[in-house]
């Protein structure tokens, strides 16, 4: 007797539980956009602040690496971060952070 009523005890908390109010968690209005080079981008607007805010999440990393090609994704990450040809890592980050960016990659 004891068991069953225990085991409806936890019924009753686990069905309490999953009866919680559907606007506790509420996604805000959004649009979703592909770019005509397939970079699928998500604006969520927020107007309560004079704010914008940007990231960018890049498919990367080992298991998106060519065949034959391991490490490929990790050096290209590792590089962008030592600059280009045409800048160095210190004119890439003064660029960066005249306009409030970083970047980073891992």
């Amino acid at each position: 007797m004891f068991r069953r009523l225990i085991g409806i005890s936890l019924v009753s908390i686990v069905a309490a539980g999953c009866a919680t109010s559907s606007n506790f968690f509420k996604l805000r209005q959004h649009e979703d956009v592909v770019l005509s080079n397939g970079l699928k981008v998500i604006l969520v607007p927020d107007a309560s602040l004079p704010y914008f805010s940007m990231n960018l999440l890049v498919k990367a990393g080992a298991v998106n690496d060519p065949e034959a090609k391991d490490g490929l994704a990790s050096l290209v990450a590792n590089l962008l971060e030592k600059g280009t040809e045409k800048r160095s890592a210190t004119e890439l980050a003064t660029a960066l952070e005249q306009i409030g960016a970083s970047f980073s990659a891992s």
